[in-house]
């Protein structure tokens, strides 16, 4: 990565963290804004965190590598590893994000990061997209897609806990009705 695309990812996921630790505090969730290294993000199991949420944009040698991906603690070929409550958070905010943004879907994965699995709390890592894509980079310096990446986000935690019954179709749950729910 570039010192100009190091920049441009922490300005750009620096901002939809922001909005969204606004938009969990707005619904009543204790929200924590941690930046940088492990260290400051393993401050999360002693704050109690439900869920830990790492926000990236990537870049990549093909100028056509696109979309959103997110990622949970898991083994791909050995799904008893994998973080059950990790890979629903990670379907639940892909789904979401993917839906409010129109972004390339390029699914939820399983991995085996150090970054993952040292936490006990659950741990989301979502890849906002690619800023060696000019269609993403664009998307991303747009407020109103960053506004819909941390809605989605979100509503994704949001329905993490909402009961199968009353919980509403993907990319429709609003700041309002997260804040009926409570």
């Amino acid at each position: 990565m570039t010192d100009k695309q190091s920049e441009l990812e922490r300005q750009v996921t620096s901002d939809i963290a922001s909005r969204l630790v606004g938009r969990l505090e707005a619904i009543g969730a204790g929200a924590v804004l941690l930046e940088g290294d492990a260290a400051e993000v393993n401050r999360a199991d002693g704050l109690g965190a439900s869920a830990v949420i790492t926000v990236t944009a990537d870049v990549s040698k093909s100028k056509d590598a696109n979309g959103i991906a997110t990622f949970y603690f898991g083994h791909e070929r050995k799904s008893d590893l994998n973080s059950p409550t990790g890979e629903k958070l990670a379907e639940l905010i892909q789904g979401e994000v993917v839906a409010r943004t129109g972004m390339l879907d390029c699914r939820t994965h399983a991995r085996t990061w150090s970054s993952l699995k040292r936490l006990k709390t659950p741990k989301v890592h979502v890849v906002t997209g690619y800023l060696t894509n000019e269609s993403d980079r664009q998307r991303l310096s747009e407020p109103s897609v960053r506004d819909s990446i941390a809605d989605g986000i979100a509503a994704g935690l949001q329905r993490l806990y909402i009961l199968e019954d009353r919980d509403p179709q993907t990319g429709t749950l609003s700041l309002e009705e997260i804040k009926a729910f409570g």
